[in-house]
């Protein structure tokens, strides 16, 4: 362009400026506040790892150094009962989830794993009808709710501990916890291990249940009593002939001397202990194991019965029966060590 060109685009770029000013239009709030939604996103997006998510629900194995964050879980409720931390938080992906001093006790999306897991498997062991069933823990209902599914079953004892437990759950889990109002079961608050100690001063032959489910929390400071040597003595006294026991233990990829240990502990009190498994994807390890615990029910030569169920399972069938005790090579040789606690 020669200098004449350049001249006129100046002036004109000088006329047009103002003009544009003066029409131009304010912004609105909807652009505001989606610039801000962007805002949020891309800082949200863009920040450190540890920083995002802060309020998202994280569970850590102190022993195995390894966390698992719930990414997008809210914390709904907590209360600190006289006997530790409860918590229910909501996932987008989980659904609600109910944790005890930071440990995660179960979800909506696969409670119905360990639940059926603790419950059916036993219960196929007794093959008699009008069955009376003790759950010592359990205070989310989810157990007693599939013991209830089998028709054969006349009556539930359940003892839990800490009330607030049971409280918080039939707020955040009534689907479960309506088994609570069945009138075949029994709530009570108190000690497990002093329940079934004063059953058995009440009632010196014992023989008041055929199966007891011991819904606990894991190892540790309130559970304790659970573990113990006499616990187990009381809790056998109180079957009846053919009766079993069953224990919640600890994960066998990451506390296999735990299981080790307690299953040794528990073969000095019965006739024939067993451990076995479930795969719980929302725990730490994912898997997870129990012990089945009776004078008289061999599982390698008594056929587990028919359960008489009500609904459909969603894990329990008698395939996945039989391969629980299938164990991995590594835990089955260490279930024959000598771990003590």
């Amino acid at each position: 362009w020669g200098e004449s060109n350049l001249l006129e685009f100046a002036r004109m770029a000088a006329e047009e400026g103002p003009r544009r000013r003066r029409e131009r239009k304010p912004i609105s709030w909807v652009t505001i506040l989606f610039a801000l939604g962007v805002g949020l996103f891309l800082a949200k997006r863009l920040a450190p790892p540890d920083k995002r998510d802060a309020g998202s629900f994280i569970e850590r194995d102190e022993e195995s150094g390894y966390a698992a964050q719930f990414v997008g879980s809210r914390l709904l409720e907590s209360q600190r009962s006289a006997f530790q931390l409860v918590e229910v938080h909501e996932s987008p992906f989980f659904g609600r989830m109910l944790t005890i001093d930071g440990a995660l006790m179960i979800t909506s999306r696969d409670e119905f794993v360990y639940h059926e897991m603790i419950a059916f498997v036993p219960l196929a062991y007794l093959p008699q009808r009008g069955l009376d069933v003790l759950v010592v823990g359990g205070g989310d209902g989810g157990t007693v709710a599939r013991i209830l599914a089998d028709r054969r079953v006349e009556r539930v004892v359940v003892v839990e501990l800490d009330s607030v437990v049971v409280e918080m759950s039939r707020r955040h889990f009534p689907e479960l916890t309506a088994a609570f109002d069945d009138p075949r079961v029994e709530v009570l608050h108190d000690d497990g291990a002093r329940f079934v100690a004063q059953q058995l001063e009440a009632n010196p032959h014992g023989q008041l249940f055929d199966c007891v489910i011991v819904d606990s929390t894991d190892f540790g400071q309130h559970a304790h009593p659970l573990f113990s040597d006499k616990f187990f003595v009381e809790a056998r006294a109180l079957l009846r002939p053919g009766g079993v026991v069953v224990l919640n233990l600890e994960s066998p990829a990451w506390s296999l001397s735990v299981v080790a240990a307690v299953r040794r502990q528990l073969s000095a009190v019965f006739g024939h202990v067993a451990v076995y498994q479930a795969f719980v994807p929302t725990y730490l390890s994912g898997h997870y194991s129990f012990a089945l615990c009776s004078d008289d029910v061999n599982v390698d030569t008594t056929p587990p019965a028919a359960l008489a169920l009500r609904e459909p399972t969603r894990y329990y069938n008698r395939g996945v029966h039989r391969a629980a005790f299938a164990l991995p090579e590594e835990v089955r040789v260490a279930l024959d060590s000598h771990y003590e606690l």
